[in-house]
């Protein structure tokens, strides 16, 4: 096997024409030989059945990449950036079949910039056909790259200098999404892939060394479908729920809808921490090295360290605009009614809530479609935009990043 090819399941990617009604609950053999029940989720969209009757499938495509051919590079570890970088993604301006990955500092200047081929929509699968882009992650950062999808297969990455080149690929097409994350020494990497050829949706979740050996496929779970959300301190961040079709049409630091998030032995795949297993749910903003935001169903806001521990930070507003989680996990930045910025510090360091600017229209924003560049620094959607901005919770002076783009990533990366 190509060592800089990761393949977490076995499979041709063979252009293949299958009768969709011929097996109940999945089909029966392909290339890569049947699958085990063990290897089987479960989602079946309400019309899949009816969809089947007298279905043909039609045969899988694959989006070629926008940089097409070469090699992928053996990569060593990188080195952090000079400041700290969100990792900023948009649609391209010049080819509407094409997204933009940008680095962008703290003061809203553009260091580096690449452009990619969007993946494909899943389609002629018999009924799970789902528009995964942009939803479903496409991103990944190491300590100093940026890593992206390009077409359905190729993983590029970008460095703060400018520099890009192939790192590795992936086995996406148009009826199978793969997902990826890159571990922060750039040594290994997660991949999950959700199989919509299958009745019901199959799912597989492994971890590779980037440039040796064959992956490691990790057991099933108690939880349908599972991808890879980030690195913790040499565990896998992986996010889980019992849909594999994503509920909104655009993209989150976190997919936004989770049910559930676990800390993993990458190595045996165990559960180390569940991360939502309280009233306090996952939010989709960026998670911080102390943990992540989270919402009651009473729209009051707190952290989740990384044992699963929940404090709450403040009640007393309902914070439909989200929240996101400082680096050290004494303050939330937080929106609630009028779309007002507050800054609100832990119960440890007291309890402040501090506001930042004015409410919408004048100003405001969602800080849950952001996260924290560094100590200092939040990315926020402004609103009633489809801008983000960036804001310095000393001063409460906001900066606007690259219009049309949203949050996906920081450099440094790791959580």
């Amino acid at each position: 096997m190509n060592r800089r090819v990761i393949v977490p399941f076995v499979a041709s990617l063979a252009l293949l024409t299958t009768g969709c009604a011929a097996t109940q609950g999945g089909l029966g053999s392909e290339a890569s030989g049947a699958r085990t029940a063990s290897d089987t989720r479960t989602d079946n969209p309400p019309d899949a059945s009816s969809a089947r009757i007298e279905c043909v499938m039609s045969a899988r495509t694959v989006t070629a990449p926008l940089v097409a051919g070469g090699s992928p590079v053996s990569l060593q570890p990188s080195s952090p950036p000079a400041v700290p970088l969100a990792v900023m993604f948009g649609k391209s301006t010049v080819d509407v079949r094409n997204y933009t990955v940008q680095l962008v500092d703290s003061n809203g200047l553009v260091v580096a910039r690449a452009e990619a081929r969007s993946r494909s929509a899943i389609t002629g699968t018999c009924g799970n056909d789902v528009q995964v882009y942009p939803a479903m992650p496409m991103f990944s950062t190491s300590v100093g790259r940026a890593y992206f999808l390009d077409g359905d297969t190729d993983v590029r990455y970008l460095a703060p200098d400018g520099s890009t080149g192939l790192a590795f690929r992936i086995a996406g097409n148009s009826q199978s999404v793969a997902m990826f994350q890159v571990s922060p020494d750039d040594r290994m990497v997660a991949v999950s892939v959700f199989d919509y050829r299958r009745h019901p949706v199959a799912s597989t979740l492994s971890v590779q060394d980037m440039n040796r050996g064959e992956p490691t496929m990790l057991p099933p779970s108690g939880v349908a479908y599972r991808w890879p959300a980030g690195w913790h301190g040499g565990k896998l961040l992986v996010g889980s729920d019992t849909t594999p079709n994503p509920t909104f049409g655009f993209y989150g630091p976190l997919p936004y809808r989770i049910s559930s998030l676990q800390l993993l032995d990458p190595s045996t795949g165990s559960t180390l921490a569940t991360l939502s297993s309280g009233e306090c749910k996952p939010m989709s903003s960026l998670p911080s090295t102390a943990g992540l935001a989270c919402a009651t169903a009473n729209l009051t806001v707190g952290r989740i360290d990384w044992s699963g521990n929940a404090t709450i930070f403040a009640n007393g507003d309902a914070f439909t605009g989200g929240a996101s989680l400082s680096p050290d996990g004494t303050q939330l930045l937080a929106s609630g009614t009028g779309a007002l910025l507050k800054l609100i510090s832990s119960p440890e360091t007291g309890s402040r809530v501090t506001t930042l600017g004015t409410s919408y229209p004048e100003a405001g924003g969602y800080p849950g479609d952001g996260g924290w560049i560094d100590e200092n620094h939040v990315v926020y959607r402004r609103a009633g935009t489809p801008n983000q901005y960036v804001v310095d919770v000393r001063t409460g002076v906001s900066v606007a990043l690259p219009p049309a783009t949203v949050m996906a990533d920081r450099l440094p990366g790791g959580f």
